[in-house]
């Protein structure tokens, strides 16, 4: 039936006050909550943090100027204060308002994530306070397993952490100091060599020579050798670890904000690594590649004279070939900060998202022979 034209606004004016009630019903049925977010803080997407802060509470989250937002039963409020590199978020509710301040996290995802676990939390703490006195009166009821597993999943993964990176840095102590004492010892023996060679210049010794170079070949090997035994800097991230644990802040907080300082430290010791390697690598071979032929050629002479014997260059041509595998080694493999990392992350049942720099020989075919050399991805 076609109802008549004048009374169209009639019918569409009594359908919406049928569902305003229908609509209010739903919200209330699910929970409301207001949150309210810096509109001019570029790592805090105000939409976005409502959803996921709505997702996170089983609830419908709308701004302050929604007109449901009389009828929200608690308000999450989030701030950052970018002088005192902070993120604070606070939930009002039935109880006394109650606040979390953390450090800023590192990026604007961080930053998201950190503030909406915070609001979780202290929803659930708000609601746990108010609780308090019905769970005196009455015995308490088993704890729900949807309720406990995730908590205790999270807390598994945080001792995971800590004990990894306790392990680490207790390890990491007599290796840097052998590392020490191998470091001090080859700048020490480089020293002599310069006190030795300054000596024969004065007096004329001939065992002054060889013995000047052979100080210095084993000098600079100790030294090469010492970056080898360095271990990995863990201290900042015990320490980053120890602060937000000790500042409360959720364990999947903590254990991403860890994380990615690790990934940060991980890329910049992989950088070092190839730099380092990359330097030694050139030099070695300059070093094994020159002394190679002078010893062909020093060989060769029936009666060889001059300052330097077969033996000086002998010992040069093994310093050259050390140095050169100390240089491929440090390109090719992980650092101890890597290592590590790959470790923890097995442990954990996680792929590894480390990735090193692969140096291979190759032989190639050419006009009247072949190439050989190295190469790989980096």
């Amino acid at each position: 039936m076609r109802l008549p034209r004048r009374s169209l606004p009639l019918v569409l004016a009594s359908a919406a006050v049928l569902a305003a009630p229908a609509a209010q019903a739903q919200t209330a049925a699910r929970g409301l909550v207001v949150v309210e977010a810096p509109a001019d803080e570029p790592a805090l997407d105000a939409a976005k943090l409502r959803a996921d802060v709505g997702a996170e509470l089983g609830a419908e989250a709308v701004a302050p100027g929604d007109p449901r937002a009389a009828q929200a039963s608690g308000t999450v409020q989030v701030s950052v204060d970018r002088a005192a590199h902070t993120l604070s978020v606070a939930y009002r509710g039935q109880a006394e308002p109650i606040t979390r301040t953390v450090d800023l996290p590192a990026d604007a995802e961080a930053t998201e994530r950190a503030a909406v676990l915070l609001a979780g939390n202290l929803a659930r703490d708000e609601a746990g306070e108010l609780a308090a006195a019905l769970r005196r009166a009455r015995p308490a009821a088993p704890p729900r397993v949807e309720d406990t597993v995730p908590d205790a999943v999270e807390r598994a993964e945080l001792d995971r952490l800590g004990a990894t990176l306790g392990f680490d840095a207790r390890w990491s102590a007599p290796r840097r100091t052998l590392a020490d004492v191998t470091l001090g010892v080859g700048f020490g023996a480089v020293a002599a060599s310069a006190t030795v060679s300054i000596y024969g210049a004065a007096t004329g010794a001939r065992w002054s020579s060889d013995a000047a170079f052979y100080l210095l070949q084993g000098g600079n090997a100790l030294v090469i050798g010492s970056y080898l035994l360095r271990p990995g800097d863990f201290g900042p991230l015990t320490e980053q670890f120890a602060r937000e644990r000790a500042e409360g802040l959720p364990p999947a907080v903590i254990v991403d904000d860890v994380e990615r300082a690790w990934f940060r430290a991980v890329r910049t010791e992989q950088n070092n690594r190839r730099v380092i390697g990359w330097v030694t690598i050139v030099a070695g071979s300059v070093v094994a590649g020159l002394s190679g032929a002078a010893l062909a050629v020093y060989a060769a002479q029936p009666s060889p004279g001059g300052s330097f014997s077969i033996g000086s260059w002998s010992g040069w041509t093994a310093v050259g070939a050390f140095d050169l595998t100390v240089g491929i080694d440090l390109v090719v493999t992980p650092g101890p900060l890597e290592s590590a990392l790959r470790t923890y992350q097995t442990a954990a049942g996680r792929r590894t998202a480390t990735d090193t720099a692969r140096l291979l020989p190759f032989v190639a075919p050419a006009h009247g022979g072949g190439v050989a050399g190295l190469g790989g991805r980096f």
